[in-house]
C-alpha cells in the first residue's frame, strides 16, 4: 500500500438503449372487456430514469385513446406502458319520410358502438289504406358516424 491516502474517482452514465414495452388495447364490443391489437406490444430504446416517450396509434377508426402516462424507464427493462382505446358511440336514428305519418325520430338507438352488426327494428308498420316502404339505409355494421334509417307510406289508390 503507498504511505499516503489514494482517492479513486468514478462517474457512470445512464444507459441509453434501455428496451421498454408499449401495449395497445382495443375495447371490445361488450365495453367492458379490451383486447390486445396485432402489432403490439411495440418495443423501444430509452435512457434509464427518464421517461418513456409512448405514443397512441394515431387516426384508428372508430376508436378514441384514453389518457396515459408516461413511465420512468426502469434499468431491467421492465418497463410497460399501457394505451388503451375506447370504441366510439353513435346514434341510428330511424325516420318516416315522405307525405304520410312523418317522424323525423320514429325511434332513435343512442350509444351503439363502433362495429357492432346491426338490425332493423320491427318492419311490421302497416296502417290501412297504406302501404309501407320497409326500412332502408342500415348497414350491416356500425360505422363511425350516426345513421339514418328511412322509410315511408304510400297512399293505396282505393284511399
Amino acid at each position: 500500500m503507498p504511505d499516503k491516502n489514494v482517492y479513486v474517482t468514478g462517474s457512470y452514465s445512464p444507459a441509453t438503449d434501455t428496451v421498454y414495452k408499449v401495449h395497445h388495447f382495443f375495447q371490445d364490443l361488450d365495453l367492458e372487456n379490451y383486447t390486445e391489437a396485432a402489432g403490439s406490444p411495440e418495443t423501444f430504446t430509452g435512457t434509464t430514469g427518464e421517461n418513456t416517450n409512448a405514443t397512441a396509434w394515431s387516426s384508428v377508426q372508430g376508436f378514441t385513446v384514453k389518457s396515459f402516462e408516461q413511465k420512468e424507464i426502469q434499468a431491467d427493462g421492465s418497463t410497460e406502458v399501457n394505451i388503451y382505446y375506447d370504441r366510439n358511440l353513435h346514434k341510428v336514428t330511424y325516420q318516416i319520410t315522405g307525405e304520410h305519418f312523418t317522424d323525423d325520430a320514429f325511434k332513435v338507438q343512442e350509444k351503439v358502438p363502433y362495429g357492432q352488426a346491426l338490425s332493423a327494428i320491427s318492419d311490421e308498420m302497416g296502417k290501412t289504406g297504406y302501404t309501407w316502404s320497409g326500412w332502408s339505409g342500415l348497414p350491416q355494421t356500425m360505422p363511425d358516424n350516426d345513421v339514418t334509417v328511412t322509410g315511408s307510406y304510400t297512399a293505396n289508390a282505393n284511399t
